[in-house]
């Protein structure tokens, strides 16, 4: 029977900096902010009425579900213990004033489950991520402690392409 659709699902597993993020509540989100200028003119009052593009960012987002060290890494990268044990305490460490994000930033590794929908749309997505400045907020609570993250992507050079991330 034909399909009505072109309809894609399926779960993803990740690691950052090679170091399993876990289990998360409900996948992982691309976000893509577009940067522009706008164009406004009195007559118009505060209607935008063109722009100018300026690029962009992207981010991805998730809520780690386990304190496993790529959930951890991905929320705090600054320890200077980053590369042996990983733990909640680390998040207490301020690291290195005046680094880089680029220094900082290591591969976030997005991978679909065999057997799914998913599994070729596409099978990996692979970016250059540091955690992004907003806040994170980890409960103190009777139930599960969770990690929330959001990495900003690094735009890379892909072969002369600008990318902020590739896919297989």
């Amino acid at each position: 029977m034909p399909s009505l659709g072109t309809f894609i699902s399926g779960p993803y597993t990740a690691t950052y900096n090679g170091q399993n993020i876990g289990i998360v509540e409900a996948g992982f989100e691309l976000e893509l902010i577009i940067a522009a200028q706008e164009i406004t003119g009195d007559a118009y009052g505060d209607t935008i009425i063109d722009g100018v593009y300026r690029g962009g960012n992207m981010f991805v987002t998730f809520v780690g579900q386990e304190q496993l060290k790529g959930a951890l890494l991905s929320a705090w990268p600054f320890s200077a213990t980053a590369a042996a044990s990983y733990a909640l305490a680390d998040l207490a460490v301020l690291g290195v004033i005046g680094k880089q994000f680029t220094e900082i930033g290591q591969n976030i590794v997005l991978t679909a489950i065999a057997g799914t929908t998913a599994a070729t749309n596409p099978a990996t997505l692979t970016a250059m991520a540091f955690p992004s400045r907003e806040s994170k907020r980890i409960a103190f609570k009777s139930g599960l402690r969770q990690f929330p993250c959001r990495m900003q992507l690094i735009l890379q050079d892909y072969s002369g392409t600008k990318k902020f991330f590739s896919v297989t």
